[in-house]
């Protein structure tokens, strides 16, 4: 079993942190994506795009999310200050 992460350029948000981020497809696109017919390369740009700056937030979280042996929820609670 594999997995992949696509991603594209950042948008406005998170360019100032990274300069890529991972693809969002809006749910129209899933039966595209999905289906039995291969995808026109010259669409697959068009289904894969970042999201829009509006519809996510960033905020300070800890050092600890950068540790491989630390997990949970708490490494996404906003750090003070």
């Amino acid at each position: 079993m594999g997995c992949t992460i696509v991603t594209t350029t950042a948008n406005a948000l998170i360019a100032p942190f990274h300069p890529c981020i991972p693809a969002f497809m809006a749910e129209s696109a899933y039966d595209l994506w999905l289906g039995p017919d291969p995808i026109p390369p010259k669409s697959v740009p068009l289904l894969l795009a970042p999201a829009d700056a509006g519809s996510l937030v960033a905020y300070r979280v800890g050092r600890d999310v950068n540790d491989p042996r630390q997990d949970g929820r708490a490494l996404i609670a906003q750090a003070p200050g």
